[in-house]
């Protein structure tokens, strides 16, 4: 089940209600903290955790065999998903792509994604300091590379970034 169906009631004179439809997706996996953007109607899903709630120690918090290694797009409308390997990217944006609770921001057709919790081979850090950015041209061609800039001091999840247009 891909949404829940509720209705939101709130203070009698709050002049608002939610209402969500079900829709169940057949072979949508079972993803938690991961990092999405939205294009034509699909969402692409990125990162995040396959295991459900991690374990309370610091040792085997977050292991690698419970990453999402796989890039998603999810086509509602079809109730169709694909998916894709990360292994024929860069090491560096491999470790990037799979971490958790990355925080993430869509401006327009380009989607910046910043951190993230998840062992790092190549800082040898348990948080990813790369920010990344996937894009998608006017052709429809999807591009993801991560930026030669790191973040020294904002390492890790959930920090807020805002994209600079000058």
């Amino acid at each position: 089940l891909f949404i829940t169906l509720f209705h939101v009631q709130g203070q009698s004179n709050f002049p608002y209600s939610v209402e969500l439809q079900a829709v169940s997706i057949p072979n949508l996996p079972g993803l938690h903290s991961f990092a999405f953007g939205q294009y034509d109607g699909k969402i692409l899903l990125i990162g995040g955790r396959n295991d459900g709630l991690h374990a309370r120690q610091p040792f085997n918090a977050f292991p690698a065999n419970s990453n999402n290694t796989l890039l998603y797009v999810v086509d509602i409308e079809n109730q169709q998903v694909y998916s894709s390997d990360l292994n024929s990217l860069s090491v560096s944006l491999q470790e990037q792509l799979q971490s958790t609770n990355m925080n993430f921001k869509q401006d327009g057709n380009t989607l910046f994604i910043i951190g993230g919790y998840g062992f790092s081979n190549t800082a040898n850090d348990p948080f990813v300091n790369t920010i990344s950015m996937v894009s998608r041209d006017s052709n429809g061609d999807l591009t993801e590379f991560a930026l030669l800039e790191a973040m020294p001091s904002l390492e890790g999840a959930s920090a807020e970034f805002i994209p600079n247009h000058d």
